[in-house]
């Protein structure tokens, strides 16, 4: 972007904490992560913060978030320490403690003026924290694909500020863990690689209000009617629009019609079998769902939405199951030479890349949500990432309790101890969370109990000269209570992953990390006047509309 200038003050290396992890040298890398390209995949949190009433003491408040930042990362780095290592020979990561790179830069304009008219050409070092002029501060990171992939890094994010809007007490409510070796061995023998093509790159963003989604949806269903199509999501009809449109662009350039394929990114973790891997999995665990597309499909924009359809169902439980099994690394070769042969054919490859489901957009750090994040570029060109969308006002951290003026009036009464066998219909498996969270909600809420998981009701301060002793066993008693029944009301493959939780919060905290559901786009649920379309981009804006 014109006139913005990014000044670099100070980089340095960020090392792990604790040195615990120089015990264990070599970390081994799974197939997946072998075939992953050399790359790094940049993103980049916004954040709106309130300056002080002083120049100089917004400098030092800065300055104090930064150190945080410096000490929460090191303590992130310690729970993922492959991130903190180097890739050697393609079969292992060594690390030695080496840690990753850290920057802190000025940028010589408010944020305001980035977020109206965005450069993707910015902040792609490893860590770098770029202070703007007026009340903003983003955080770009970089981490190798070699071995993580977006579930992997949106779980660091969300680790990472989580621990650093705790102070470090939120640590030991993530324990990732790399199961990728087990699942899909590494292999000695030469694998196939993703050759990147040269090409100069450049990247736009493209902003998709909520009405014309749905009327999109719409439009779909009502083409489909006698066709056993499915209701579309969001991203399937999305990711149709553009295909189409950029085949359409391709065809008007070359004067004839370009045969392509389209690739979607598609998370394994759910598709594990017999059990479903939680978020905490990390490493490389993610293959690619392929779609052909024929002259007729850039005529009916529901044939493009159930060829991307299709094409991800394949990759389901069995094709999942099939790659860890004797013929896995054929059927990955398979896949990787269908896509990398027909590349020196002319045929267009569009690569989708769905952060929709992510966490990005609860990264928060201790002074709120991002109001928008973004990638900052791709090394392959026609790659298209949808993201959640922009959030006009950042969300403020939750207000200290009231001090309590009548200590013994605070006494909530008799301890409770719930029937886990007659009050929950079923006990928790990692494919039922969703219900059984709703059913374990409302049960602590009908005794006035949800402020305990919450953290709402922490636990009374042993220096806290105002609240009674007995106030404390009283808290202490009934969140006990609590983590007994959290811990009954799940099944042995879920009750080790929370039988070190203290605490009921803890618990709470770690089931929801592991298997919150996020299968519902925020892009539905915004405002028009929240994802309003920048007038750069009026020509995708008109063609929506007219088609």
């Amino acid at each position: 972007m014109e006139g913005v200038k990014v000044n670099v003050k100070v980089r340095e290396i960020i090392k792990p904490s604790s040195l615990a992890s120089q015990g264990l040298k070599i970390f081994k890398l799974s197939l997946l992560d072998q075939i992953a390209p050399p790359l790094y995949v940049p993103w980049i949190f916004y954040y709106a913060i309130p300056s002080s009433t002083g120049k100089e003491s917004n400098a030092i408040e800065t300055q104090e978030r930064i150190s945080h930042l410096k000490q929460s990362l090191s303590q992130a780095l310690t729970r993922i320490s492959p991130l903190a290592g180097r890739v050697k020979d393609n079969l292992f990561i060594e690390y030695n403690d080496e840690g990753a790179d850290f920057s802190e830069a000025e940028v010589n304009c408010p944020l305001s003026e980035i977020l109206s008219n965005p450069s993707m050409e910015l902040m792609q070092l490893a860590v770098q924290v770029n202070i703007f002029s007026c009340e903003g501060m983003a955080i770009g990171i970089c981490a190798v694909h070699k071995l993580v992939d977006g579930a992997t890094l949106s779980f660091f994010v969300t680790m990472w500020g989580a621990i650093n809007a705790s102070g470090g007490s939120a640590g030991d409510s993530f324990t990732p863990f790399f199961p990728g070796s087990q699942l899909f061995p590494p292999r000695d023998l030469s694998v196939p690689r993703f050759e990147i093509p040269k090409a100069k790159c450049i990247t736009k963003r493209f902003l998709f209000p909520a009405s014309k989604i749905a009327a999109l949806k719409e439009r779909v269903l009502l083409a489909s009617k006698t066709d056993t199509i499915f209701s579309p999501t969001p991203i399937e009809v999305v990711s149709a629009l553009i295909w189409r449109y950029m085949m359409e662009v391709s065809r008007e350039r070359s004067g004839c019609l370009s045969p392509s394929i389209m690739t979607h990114a598609v998370n394994l973790r759910p598709r594990n079998d017999p059990v479903p891997l939680p978020e905490s999995a990390s490493g490389n665990l993610s293959w690619l769902a392929i779609a052909p597309a024929t002259e007729k499909s850039l005529i009916e924009l529901q044939d493009l939405v159930k060829q991307i359809r299709n094409a991800i169902k394949t990759i389901d439980k069995d094709y999942a199951r099939e790659m860890q099994g004797e013929n896995g690394f054929s059927l990955m070769s398979e896949c990787l030479k269908q896509v990398g042969e027909l590349v020196p054919e002319n045929v267009e490859v569009f690569r989708f890349i769905s952060w929709a489901k992510l966490r990005l957009h609860e990264a928060d750090f201790g002074w709120g949500k991002p109001i928008w994040v973004s990638t900052a570029g791709s090394a392959f060109k026609n790659t298209i990432s949808p993201t959640p969308p922009r959030i006009r006002s950042p969300t403020p951290p939750p207000p200290p309790p009231p001090p309590i003026t009548n200590p013994q009036s605070s006494i909530d009464g008799p301890l409770i101890a719930l029937n886990i066998a007659t009050q929950i219909n079923e006990k928790l498996t990692p494919s039922t969370f969703p219900q059984w969270r709703a059913h374990f909600e409302a049960l602590l809420i009908g005794y006035n109990l949800i402020d305990y998981v919450t953290g709402d009701k922490p636990c009374p301060s042993p220096n806290d000269s105002s609240v009674s002793s007995l106030q404390k066993s009283h808290w202490v008693w009934q969140d006990k209570l609590i983590l007994s029944a959290i811990l009954a009301s799940t099944t042995p493959t879920i009750t080790p992953f929370i039988s070190a939780a203290t605490t009921s919060q803890a618990a709470w905290c770690k089931l929801n990390t592991m298997y919150a559901s996020r299968s519902r786009s925020p892009w539905v649920s915004m405002d028009e006047q929240d994802m309003s379309i920048f007038e750069h981009n009026q020509d995708l804006c008109s063609f929506i509309s007219l088609h």
